[in-house]
């Protein structure tokens, strides 16, 4: 077996607050959680590249990157083997063109992606996979590379890469709030800034007394047709959308903070009311952001003087039961 060279991790996420509305302007409390992506690079054979994803049934793909920067893949692949190597491509593509610009080249390297961690069988867990496989490929790729990022700035320099990344493989960015978890790890309060700013990120202490619990809903969930099906009300019904983003976005400010204030009872107040306000979105949009199965889960909860709301897109994926006693949590 070839000799390892190097590993590098980043965490998953979960939304606590701010999700929808986060889009469009308002604040966001999103936490790292104990799934992690692993890129681990291997001593080449032949001196050529390798890209392996056990998870994504690709082994040992041979390719090249060219002297422009371009990856060419050695092999034809199928439509479906391209797709699901489209992150790894253009991180690739990404990470050369800055290793030229630094005037070095990304030495050749089998390069094993390992996203096991946010998967149930064959299930996807909606935890941000493809955000945090981006930032743990960009931490591996610059360090074998030999390309420091900037000492001060080096949260701020991946970050900036991994959504550029993710602007030019999707064509277009979302929030990104899953990318900033991944890259700063913790609980942090996320904002986007002006077009071209990096967002406002910052990090938060866990406030003493708030107990939170992640809940499987039993089923995957689409965040790009949940967020499909929301953008289709916003150009429908402009002004009443307009006006429940308004009413979101206060609910997040105030329930912001709430959280960094350490005012756990007030936090869960707003938390009820950002739940009430996703499920309006969801009716409105037509949406299942609070399903069936949220809403029974919220009716359990509610039943043991504990709050629930889903995380994220909704629909499906995980919920967050919140509480200020651990008692309340069985």
């Amino acid at each position: 077996m070839s000799d390892k060279i190097l590993t590098a991790t980043a965490p998953g996420k979960l939304i606590l607050l701010g999700e929808y509305a986060v889009l469009h302007g308002a604040p966001a409390l999103v936490m790292a959680v104990d799934r992690f992506a692993r890129v681990t690079l291997f001593s080449p054979e032949e001196a050529t590249f390798r890209v392996s994803a056990p998870t994504l049934g690709i082994s040992r793909i041979p390719f090249e990157i060219t002297p422009s920067g371009g990856v060419n893949y050695h092999s034809r692949l199928s439509r479906e083997d391209r797709e699901r190597l489209r992150f790894f491509t253009t991180a690739l593509e990404t990470v050369a063109e800055k290793a030229n610009e630094a005037g070095v080249a990304v030495p050749p390297a089998h390069i094993v992606l390992d996203t096991e961690e946010f998967f149930h069988g064959q299930t996807k867990l909606g935890l941000g996979s493809s955000a945090a496989l981006t930032v743990a490929l960009i931490g591996a790729l610059l360090n074998h590379a030999g390309v420091t990022p900037p000492s001060d700035r080096e949260e701020e320099f991946v970050l900036r890469l991994a959504r550029e990344i993710h602007r030019r493989a999707q064509g277009q960015l979302g929030s990104g709030i899953d990318i900033a978890a991944g890259v700063y790890g913790g609980v942090l309060r996320y904002r986007l800034s002006s077009a071209g700013e990096l967002p406002e990120v910052r990090r938060l202490s866990f406030p003493e007394g708030l107990n939170v619990r992640a809940v499987w809903s039993g089923q995957a969930a689409s965040t790009t047709e949940m967020v499909a099906q929301v953008e289709q009300f916003r150009r429908r019904e402009p002004s009443a959308f307009a006006s429940l983003m308004e009413a979101m976005t206060a609910v997040a400010q105030r329930g912001c903070e709430v959280f960094a204030q350490n005012q756990v009872g007030e936090f869960l107040k707003w938390v009820e009311e950002y739940r009430q306000l996703l499920d309006r979105l969801g009716q409105a949009s037509g949406a299942p952001i609070v399903s069936a199965v949220h809403r029974r889960l919220t009716q359990q909860v509610r039943s043991r003087g504990a709050t629930y709301k889903p995380s994220g897109a909704g629909g499906g994926d995980f919920g967050l039961i919140f509480a200020d006693s651990p008692e309340r949590m069985q």
